[in-house]
């Protein structure tokens, strides 16, 4: 796989093979307020980022999240 790495974010190569992973799965759900690909996002932030506890992922980063 190449990637090219101008004027691209460190999120959008992070969150490139997660791209269109959710459309393609039959157990998709809809929702205006937060996507299958939003939760996708927020399970990888929430695996790479050192929090106690999944309360505390969304306390200190809540606001940032896309929804």
């Amino acid at each position: 796989m190449s990637l090219t790495l101008e004027n691209q974010t460190v999120n959008a190569v992070l969150f490139q093979p997660l791209a269109g992973l959710a459309r393609r799965s039959a157990y998709t759900r809809a929702s205006p307020d937060f996507s299958d690909d939003d939760y996708l996002q927020c399970g990888l932030l929430r695996a790479l980022e050192f929090s106690t506890s999944g309360r505390a992922f969304l306390q200190e980063h809540g606001a940032r999240l896309n929804h």
